[in-house]
């Protein structure tokens, strides 16, 4: 589903209505093998859609970490050869092709770098070889020019063995020339890709309806030309409870005597349709309770090789936090329900356990799987009720490992409060970093005396997914006490601005500035732009320019951070360059916060700009620029203003708590560690470290005594090495938990401080391996 400015995207079929209350009995035998993987690889995909606000080359790259955090493992980009996303293709005065990936790879190579791998997408018709993009090349010569520079562009970066699609949903409007043209592009495309990368796979035809008749032209051309490489087929799903049309597709390929092919859905969600008002389906707990059942489905089909869910990171209205819109993440970067069940699935073992089932309804609506691993001696369960009224689902497991042993069992759930951020915004908690109900966390961890079975009767409300993991301990039986990881609120996020003066046409107005959009986007698919704050403009960059937040009240903060204007238009223009940050109390007299002159030396500046305020309270906030950044193109003229897409104030309790600086400024380092750009959970950088003894830590000071703190963070390791978060010298004995994880996944410790304490080490540190870790979103708060 392309989203394409001016489109028809119409809507699929909803899920049919689930039935009601069930008991499931559900019993599985550790060290068994139903002849199934829970293969993550197969299964935790996303296809990043054509949203206009995509456009914003920024977007993506910067919410890979939290993609990464849900398990996703590859992404689909579509739109790659579109002039208005990327303008990879062109031509120069003498009429030869001209190539420039940089707009590409900005979004291309975090893919990487965060270890999930790209799947292209080879849409739509750049202007240089046609004058509408949804029809065929003028040459198909170039055509195949552009398909193998492309290729070639990866291969040599080392990048091989990737996955070409030939375009995408060439049924709708996409494509305009008829079958027997898309054949043609298929046969050239499938050329270019294998001449240059023999190991690459390439396929198609991405359609929306498998029943289209471009596809059986498709299929039938392929059948009659078995010379033409042809590696996959793909489709689209929208709508249903399972992936069975996968037998059908099959059927296709088997009838016209075409061998076998990998089968790959390369978007599917419960519908095509995007909404307008928040808290439909796809923003809830509904479709993370829909997901589980249909993802576990894709195990009855041996002939799937992957899924793609549409999509990622949504944008189909920038201006709204919530708008039933189709991602993983909001256009705001929080996760949605969905996400924490990518998560369940991504946190159990691969094997699927031979099991029994009584009680569950044919449809799915409600069920269960488990997983283990004899290695680990893991045993996972995941339960999910699809249906409209309570449900119970009996689990038990029999053939433990634990007969002499001790082990935990920890236990997440997803429902309409757990796991779920539209809950905490419904509630109006909109201004946290991380929602306190946002992530997937524990809803219990209790530590069982040796024994060889394990059964537990859950009662599950309606929409609601459970995950129980059981594994080795070696603590004490009893419930293990939980620390729930905290984040920084946002004080400034809808306060009242005013400026010195303003522009509000075309998406900018003070109110953008504290609307939660750290970046600027210059089109939209619908809901309209949205950039930010801009000052009217003027000739000369020493022209003075405020703009002051008021508060409310007096509001602590220890943190300032200005997000730049982004958008390809004027990425990193008009930053100011000579400013100061202060605040007040009465709107009269100022305290000077942050003082800055000659700031990067004038030049564009890219990500998020952290500043630390100290410690303070205030109701009112000014930034006032005596010197403004670099010039932005208007019509025929270059203009100096003061533009931000947005102005956050919060308490991260430590000093350059995301490391934003580009150093480690404020950090102390153990061993070896150093700041990186390129494998980040949020903003721009992240600190490293590899191999035992080796970490970074601070000492806060001014702490009160007797006083309970929370330090949380982020952290992952690049072979699921313990990764310790921890504090310690703050009157107490030290605390420390670890992160085993491949991807981001936030953990925290709470500790108190003495009765004389007033200060705290804390730290990352990883205290064994030889693996690379790498740390990101510190903050130390008081619950």
């Amino acid at each position: 589903m392309g989203v394409v400015i001016g489109a028809l995207v119409l809507a699929g079929a909803s899920a049919p209505p689930a039935v009601a209350a069930s008991t499931v009995t559900f019993s599985a035998t550790y060290g068994t093998d139903a002849g199934q993987q829970l293969d993550d690889a197969r299964l935790l995909n996303g296809s990043q859609g054509g949203y206009a606000v995509t456009k914003n080359l920024h977007l993506l790259p910067e919410t890979l970490g939290q993609v990464n955090s849900t398990g996703v493992r590859s992404v689909r980009i579509d739109h790659i050869f579109d002039d208005d996303f990327y303008g990879l293709v062109a031509r120069n005065s003498a009429g030869a092709l001209t190539f420039d990936f940089t707009k590409l790879d900005s979004v291309v190579l975090p893919l990487f770098d965060q270890g999930m791998v790209p799947w292209f997408t080879l849409s739509y018709m750049p202007g240089a070889l046609a004058k509408d993009k949804f029809t065929a090349p003028s040459s198909y010569a170039d055509w195949s020019t552009v398909v193998s520079t492309t290729v070639k562009h990866y291969s040599d970066l080392g990048h091989t063995g990737l996955n070409w699609e030939v375009w995408n949903e060439p049924d709708f409007s996409f494509w305009k020339s008829g079958a027997s043209a898309f054949n043609d592009l298929y046969a050239a495309s499938a050329k270019a890709v294998k001449d240059t990368d023999s190991t690459a796979q390439i396929g198609g035809p991405a359609v929306y309806d498998i029943n289209a008749s471009i596809m059986g032209s498709f299929l039938d051309y392929i059948a009659a030309n078995p010379s033409v490489p042809f590696d996959f087929i793909s489709w689209h799903d929208y709508g249903g409870n399972d992936f069975s049309e996968s037998a059908t597709v099959a059927g296709m390929l088997s009838s016209r005597k075409i061998p076998a092919k990998k089968q790959y859905i390369t978007e599917w969600h419960t519908t095509a349709a995007f909404g307008s008002t928040p808290g439909g389906d796809a923003d809830t707990n509904v479709l993370a309770s829909y997901t589980a059942r249909r993802l576990t489905s894709a195990l009855l089909q041996p002939t799937l090789n992957g899924v793609f869910f549409f999509s990622p990171v949504e944008g189909w209205n920038p201006t709204a936090d919530f708008s039933t819109d189709l991602g993983l993440l909001t256009v705001e970067g929080h996760r949605k329900a969905i996400g924490n069940v990518f998560e369940m699935v991504d946190l159990m073992p691969s094997t699927v356990l031979t099991s029994t089932t009584s009680g569950a309804p044919t449809d799915r609506s409600v069920g269960a799987i488990a997983t283990g691993d004899t290695g680990s001696k893991t045993t996972a369960f995941l339960a999910w009720n699809d249906g409209s009224d309570a449900s119970t689902v009996s689990l038990s497991a029999s053939a433990l490992p634990f007969a002499s042993s001790n082990f935990s069992v920890t236990r997440y759930d997803v429902n309409a409060t757990s796991g779920n951020y539209y809950a905490d915004w419904s509630a109006g908690t909109r201004n946290r970093t991380t929602g306190p109900n946002e992530l997937l966390r524990p809803s219990s961890v209790n530590v069982s005396a040796p024994a060889s079975t394990w059964s537990s009767q859950v009662t599950m409300p309606a929409k609601s997914v459970s995950l129980f993991v059981l594994s080795p301990s070696t603590q004490a039986a009893g419930a293990v006490p939980l620390s729930t990881p905290t984040s920084s609120t946002n004080v400034a996020r809808a306060s009242i601005v005013t400026s010195s003066s303003s522009y509000t046409g075309g998406g900018w107005g003070g109110a953008k500035l504290v609307d939660g959009r750290r970046h600027t986007y210059d089109a939209s698919d619908t809901g309209g732009i949205s950039q930010g704050f801009t000052s009217d403009s003027t000739s000369t960059a020493q022209a003075t320019q405020w703009v002051q937040l008021d508060l409310g009240s007096a509001k602590s903060f220890d943190t300032a951070t200005l997000w730049p204007r982004d958008d390809q238009d004027a990425d990193g223009s008009s930053f100011p360059v000579d400013f100061t940050l202060a605040g007040s109390n009465d709107g009269s007299t100022w305290t000077s916060l942050v003082t800055k002159t000659g700031y990067k030396a004038g030049q564009k500046v890219a990500g998020p700009q952290v500043f630390s305020t100290g410690k303070a309270s205030y109701r009112y906030v000014r930034l006032t620029a005596t010197k403004q950044g670099q010039p932005v193109t208007e019509g025929s003229s270059q203009v100096y203003r003061l533009q931000l897409a947005e102005l956050e104030l919060t308490n991260a309790g430590v000093l350059n708590p995301g490391f934003e600086s580009g150093d480690l400024s404020s950090w102390s380092v153990e061993g070896a560690a150093s700041v990186v750009s390129t494998n980040v959970y949020d903003g721009r950088n992240a600190a490293t470290f590899t191999g035992a003894g080796k970490g970074v830590y601070q000492v806060v000071s001014g702490l009160t005594p007797n006083t309970t703190y929370t330090f949380s963070g982020f952290a992952k390791s690049a072979a699921g090495e313990p990764v310790y978060i921890g504090a310690k010298n703050f009157g107490g004995y030290e605390v420390s938990t670890p992160v085993t994880a491949s991807h981001w996944k936030q953990a925290s410790v709470t500790f108190t401080t003495g009765s004389t304490a007033t200060s705290a080490l804390l730290y990352f540190y990883k205290n064994s391996g030889t693996a690379q870790a790498w740390v990101d979103g510190a903050v130390l708060t008081t619950p």
